[in-house]
């Protein structure tokens, strides 16, 4: 019988934990690729290719294929003791799939994107407790806007971008 690790004590090793077992249940999503939870500064995709080893495609070209999960807040809630309130810690997700017309196995990253954007959804409509039943519990994964195609701002490749929020219930003192 496994048991968990000791809940952490302070708010901020909570956040750090949080943040690190949402990028967890991301990068056990079928396509996710790499999962990123802090910043770092890069140039254009060749560096992502040099610095990471982004995925090949099935045309043996190289794609980005990423996720960003970043601590963007939180929110007390009107449950637990005054001193202490229930509060939700609110993630800013952002997936990224490069661009690739029709290749030569008849694929395409819009059809995979799609797949993966679904996959992500339903990956975050179950198991909401993140391993800690008493003290954790997310939301649903939701849409902050729309997909689109575009230039993403952090990897500098033209490809679909679709950002997600995410809030985690701690309760403090479970």
């Amino acid at each position: 019988m496994s048991s968990s690790p000791p809940f952490p004590e302070t708010d901020a090793e909570i956040e750090a934990m949080v943040r690190g077992l949402v990028a967890a249940k991301c990068a056990a999503v079928e396509g996710t690729g790499h999962v990123f939870t802090q910043r770092f500064y890069v140039v254009g995709k060749q560096a992502y290719v040099d610095k990471l080893g982004i995925e090949s495609s099935a045309d043996g070209n190289y794609e980005v294929r990423c996720l960003f999960v970043e601590f963007v807040g939180y929110e007390d809630l009107a449950k637990g003791c005054e001193d202490a309130p229930h509060y939700h810690l609110i993630y800013s997700m952002r997936a990224v799939q490069e661009f690739a017309d029709v290749r030569e196995d008849e694929s395409s990253s819009s059809q995979e994107f799609a797949a993966y954007v679904m996959n992500l959804r339903a990956a975050f409509l179950t198991a909401r407790d993140l391993g800690f039943p008493a003290r954790l519990h997310h939301e649903p994964l939701s849409m902050d806007e729309r997909i689109r195609i575009d230039d993403d701002e952090m990897t500098g490749v033209f490809g679909h971008i679709a950002p997600f929020v995410l809030k985690v219930e701690v309760v403090p003192n479970g």
